[in-house]
């Protein structure tokens, strides 16, 4: 029985550190094939805790992104080049003055942790996606000076926990 016993949790451990290396390999992927980083520069994928712009927990996973003023190598890259929905513990989002061209897609609100997000200063187009209203612990929100249209959705009236939001110099009603 004691055999068995330790089998079983030998498992359950050794499952649960596949999940994070998983977990962990697909946040360095997602980073790298996003082409916001010179691939050359930064193609080696189990340092990228310390590629420019990226923070990571004691467990290696990333928990903040953060680039200002155009410090891309690519210029105009495209916002939904970063698959968002691999982030499961990424807090911060700030990407200021990059010259982020595209829409914000709705897999931003997958990104339960977040609790600051700034895309300001960009080129981002299209409607402020309803599904920002999964962001229940999102505390400041600036996507101010870029070329977004449309309404206002509601649903950001329901963000309990927002204390700051910057929608200005848009193209929004």
């Amino acid at each position: 029985m004691l055999m068995l016993s330790l089998l079983i949790w030998s498992l359950i451990i050794g499952t649960q550190s596949a999940t994070l290396a998983s977990q962990l390999e697909m946040e360095a992927n997602a980073i790298f094939n996003s082409g916001w980083w010179d691939s050359v520069a930064y193609s080696n994928l189990s340092n990228h805790c310390y590629w420019y712009g990226i923070i990571c927990n004691k467990a290696g996973s990333i928990t903040k992104i953060q680039i200002y003023e155009t410090t891309l190598v690519i210029p105009e890259i495209q916002f939904a080049t970063l698959k968002l929905s691999v982030f499961h513990n990424l807090e911060s989002l700030v990407l200021i003055s990059n010259e982020l061209q595209g829409n914000i897609h709705k897999e931003i609100g997958l990104l339960s942790k977040l609790t600051h997000l700034d895309l300001s200063n960009n080129a981002l187009r299209g409607a402020i996606p309803p599904s920002l209203r999964n962001l229940t612990k999102l505390m400041y929100l600036d996507i101010s000076n870029n070329l977004l249209q449309g309404f206002i959705p509601h649903e950001l009236g329901f963000m309990k926990n927002l204390t700051t939001l910057d929608l200005s110099y848009n193209r929004i009603k």
